[in-house]
């Protein structure tokens, strides 16, 4: 993405050059006068087809973007799902080692009442005790 902003950057600098090293001759001038309307075709071509350069370029400057944009979403996305898949792994072992009649299951059976399902219940609960390592 850098290199097109160079390459645009520079573009945009030998044609402002280009343009500042000409002089602006008088309308009233001889040269001007003398010259034929086939040379300012040729200038005219010659400033469109830079300008024709400069927009296809920042076009596919601008798709870049958009396709890193979308990469990112896509990562973001596949992080919270292995997030997901690292909690549920996680309750569901909690669950399995879950005694229904010590003093945390007990709590558990009742704090789980508000949930559709236990499971549910149980990533909730491991989520919000921070004890998932999402790198497994």
């Amino acid at each position: 993405m850098g290199e097109i902003e160079d390459l645009l950057a520079q573009m945009k600098a030998e044609y402002q050059k280009r343009d500042q090293e000409k002089p602006m001759p008088s309308p009233s001038s001889r040269q001007e006068k003398d010259r034929s309307p086939a040379e300012f075709k040729v200038n005219y071509a010659s400033d469109s087809a830079t300008d024709a350069l400069l927009k296809a370029l920042a076009l596919e400057n601008q798709a870049r973007q958009q396709q890193e944009a979308a990469e990112k979403e896509k990562a973001a996305a596949l992080k919270k799902q292995r997030k997901r898949e690292a909690l549920t792994r996680k309750a569901k072992q909690w669950l399995d080692k879950l005694d229904a009649k010590s003093e945390e299951g007990r709590w558990f059976e009742e704090f789980s009442y508000s949930y559709d399902s236990p499971l549910e219940a149980a990533i909730t609960y491991l989520e919000a005790l921070g004890e998932v390592d999402i790198s497994k």
